[in-house]
């Protein structure tokens, strides 16, 4: 997961999110993430706290250039 800051972005600083599937009555944009974190762990994702520099791809793989390390 690549991030510039935080993990979940706007999501995470939402009072309330109203309209995500499996929230009826809505829940924090925290307790989402959290959950959304958790479940990328286990699936063996990483975070990355940088931006984005560039894009390209090596036949079927996709390389992202961080930030970073283009400076």
């Amino acid at each position: 997961m690549l991030e510039p800051h935080t993990v979940g972005g706007q999501a995470g600083t939402t009072s309330m999110i109203r309209n995500y599937l499996g929230f009826p009555f809505g829940t924090s944009g925290k307790a989402l993430i959290d959950l959304a974190r958790g479940h990328a762990l286990l699936v063996g994702a990483e975070w990355v706290f940088d931006r984005a520099a560039g894009l390209r791809t090596r036949g079927r793989q996709l390389l992202i250039t961080l930030a970073a390390a283009a400076r």
